[in-house]
């Protein structure tokens, strides 16, 4: 065991229940069935201790049991509260860990207070230890010890580990410290004058990548803000980076080193004095305002600039720990941004494209605007990317920018969380939300001012609903040359809101299984201002006065990953409404019963003998057809069939293959336009009337 023990290199780290291994459960046990037999006091079954013992280490103290007698237990019952016994377990994941000293500390006890007891297991990584009862020992609501344990071997971390409360029957309280392989390195990030800074420590070592290699981070942690660290490491080597922000880059190797003496003085020096400033505009001068650009090292500019770096010159970059090689940046109002902590050095600046936007996660910055290499401390850049955006700016009843209650914060340009406003960016021509859409989410650049990335030549409106906003949307048309357009919305300070109360009757489906739900439109551009899934056969909407119109529309309920839980039964139905400042308007709606097609899908271009149909763009969907309805006035609605997944339910899709014929889900009735899509950009229509709880025949011939 002892040959063991030199060579299992360990550290004591907190673990929670999830982490425990398999073997602790096992060992206590076995020690609660030895104490039943014999209780021997630790200090007499420890053998000498492996290397020299820690300062810190007392000697063996008489708290717990006797000497040179232990008393015996005869049978499992709880004694009286006089004391508390503990079964002390020390051990790795996989083997036993003996003969190693550990302490017992009072849970809420101050920084330096002595503790409750020292001592070491025994030769099977074992200790029983009692504690007298004290008014400040006693068990708390859910019958646990207010006592932690630790580690006081050199290498191992001393993180405290709290006791655990007996198992049923048992008397022994119980603690299990688990070691893993590693140890826990000390040290202090500094700048340039030495003052201490805060920073993200972390230890990479190099690994092979793709067609090279790379540096990857093995352990992290931040350091406190005078500098200060202790990262838990399962290496002995390696190099020690510190990104420190606008403050700089520092980096220092670590030779291979004893995991029992890890290294308590390491010294990480950040570097980056140099700073980047630059001001994009477009062709007009115009700010550009949320562009998200990147400041690159010019060595490190491979054409692309891709968000994964050309490696293994990137990490040698770092590792010299002379400042900053990649920093990410985006725009304020007046098209502005700085970036501090770089090396004295060439760097270039690209920017992310609009259509870029979709993927902020994975997206490359494709845009060069700087034509060449510039310097770091120069003067402010002028650079020129034009590109259409829209921003928004929300202003208070004063006039001043809103400012938001505490807490609250703005979500992919969509809800101020907090507060009642969120903001609608919609695009007339293809009828979506863009607020609501992840490709063109709103990005904030001051206090209640957020940009949009917007197509030319295209025709918006835009609004806020809620606080103070009134519920009107305003047009707004992107030129085709671009560039930015600015729209200000302005709070009122007296805005008096009205309530409409509409009631929902059905004789289809109960008006309270959420089989249906209710939106409150926009008259003009239709566009969704609040919706609502009942649970009662009512539904309230509280908002500024004017005429909106009120839509009630069965729908699926569906999983988290497309399962049909419920199928639509529901049509739609739609009134307009008057909504007063003041006063409360009642109304109702009846849902009926959708109505559904059989549909057959054809295509005449298809041999009739057989054979393939004509080539497509997507092999893989040659022979399927996108299918929906349409009216004047309403959004296209998919058209779903079954698709079957699983045996005991399905998903719903609205791609039809060509060459079948299938029964449609519940749709809303009245007369449609029905467009058929194919990938290669072929269409198919026809003019159907559905009618409630009926099934429709038609064809679709591409």
């Amino acid at each position: 065991m002892i040959a063991v023990a030199c060579i299992v290199v360990v550290a004591i780290r907190r673990t929670t229940p999830m982490e425990t291994p398999r073997l602790a459960p096992r060992i206590v046990d076995e020690v609660e069935r030895s104490a039943q037999v014999d209780l021997v006091a630790p200090t007499e079954l420890a053998p000498e201790p492996i290397g020299a013992p820690p300062d810190d280490v007392a000697p063996p103290a008489r708290n717990a049991l006797s000497r040179t007698a232990a008393p015996r237990v005869s049978s499992p019952t709880r004694p009286a509260q006089r004391s508390f016994r503990i079964a002390v377990c020390t051990q790795t994941h996989d083997s036993l860990l003996p003969n190693h000293a550990f302490a017992l500390d009072a849970r809420d006890a101050e920084p330096g207070a002595p503790p409750l007891y020292r001592g070491r297991t025994d030769a099977q990584g074992n200790a029983i230890v009692e504690l007298a009862a004290t008014p400040d020992l006693v068990l708390d609501e859910k019958g646990r010890l207010p006592v932690t344990g630790r580690m006081l071997e050199p290498g191992f971390s001393e993180t405290p580990v709290e006791v655990k409360a007996p198992r049923s029957g048992s008397q022994f309280h119980r603690l299990t410290l688990i070691a893993t392989a590693g140890c826990t390195i000390r040290g202090r990030v500094v700048d340039t004058s030495g003052s201490g800074i805060e920073a993200v420590v972390s230890l990479q070592r190099w690994k092979v990548w793709k067609d090279g290699r790379q540096l990857t981070s093995r352990a992290r942690t931040t350091s406190r803000p005078d500098g200060a660290f202790a990262l838990d490491v399962d290496a002995t080597d390696g190099i020690l980076w510190a990104d420190a922000a606008d403050f700089g880059f520092g980096a220092t190797t670590l030779e291979e080193f004893d995991p029992l003496a890890p290294p308590r003085d390491v010294t990480i020096v950040v570097r980056g004095a140099s700073v980047l400033r630059g001001r994009v505009s477009d062709g007009l001068g115009t700010p550009a305002a949320g562009l998200d650009v990147l400041v690159l090292l010019a060595a490190l500019d491979d054409g692309t600039g891709h968000f994964e770096p050309p490696e293994p010159a990137c990490s040698l970059r770092k590792s010299d720990g002379l400042g900053q090689v990649r920093v990410r940046a985006t725009a304020d109002a007046d098209g502005r941004f700085e970036v501090r902590g770089l090396r004295a050095g060439a760097y270039v600046v690209r920017a992310r494209a609009p259509k870029d936007r979709q993927y902020p996660h994975t997206t490359t910055h494709p845009i060069l605007l700087t034509q060449r290499p510039v310097s770091t401390d120069g003067p402010e850049l002028e650079l020129v990317f034009g590109r259409p955006h829209l921003v928004v700016q929300l202003l208070d009843p004063a006039g001043d920018p809103r400012v938001h209650r505490p807490g609250s914060w703005l979500s992919d340009g969509l809800w101020f969380n907090g507060s009642d406003v969120r903001l609608v960016v919609l695009e007339l021509d293809s009828v979506r939300d863009v607020a609501g859409h992840p490709r063109s989410s709103g990005t904030s650049v001051g206090v209640g001012q957020f940009v949009y990335e917007v197509t030319p030549d295209r025709e918006y409106v835009v609004g806020a609903i809620g606080g103070g906003f009134p519920s009107t949307l305003e047009r707004v048309r992107v030129p085709p040359t671009g560039g930015r357009i600015d729209v200000v919305l302005r709070e009122q300070n007296d805005l008096q809101l009205g309530r409409a109360i509409v009631a929902i009757t059905s004789e289809s489906a109960p008006a309270t299984d959420h089989s249906f739900r209710v939106t409150l439109e926009d008259l003009l551009t239709r566009a969704i201002l609040h919706t609502a899934r009942p649970k009662q056969a009512s539904v309230e909407f509280e908002v500024p006065p004017g005429r909106y119109r009120v839509v009630a529309e069965g729908h699926a309920r569906t999983g988290h990953h497309g399962d049909v839980h419920a199928p639509r039964e529901l049509g739609r139905s739609e009134l307009e409404i008057e909504i007063a400042a003041s006063r409360e308007t009642r109304a109702s709606l009846e849902l009926t019963e959708g109505g559904s097609l059989r549909l057959r899908v054809r295509d005449s271009a298809r041999p009739s003998g057989g054979g393939e149909p004509n080539a497509s763009p997507s092999p893989d969907r040659a022979r399927t057809a996108d299918v929906f309805v349409q009216s004047e006035g309403r959004r296209p609605e998919p058209v779903y069939r079954r698709d079957t997944h699983r045996s005991f339910t399905y998903r719903r899709t609205s791609a039809w293959p060509l060459g079948s014929t299938h029964t449609s889900l519940a749709l809303p009735t009245g007369r449609f336009e029905l467009v058929g899509r194919l990938p290669d950009g072929r269409e198919a229509r026809a003019v159907v009337e559905i009618r409630s709880g009926e099934t429709t025949e038609v064809t679709l011939w591409f």
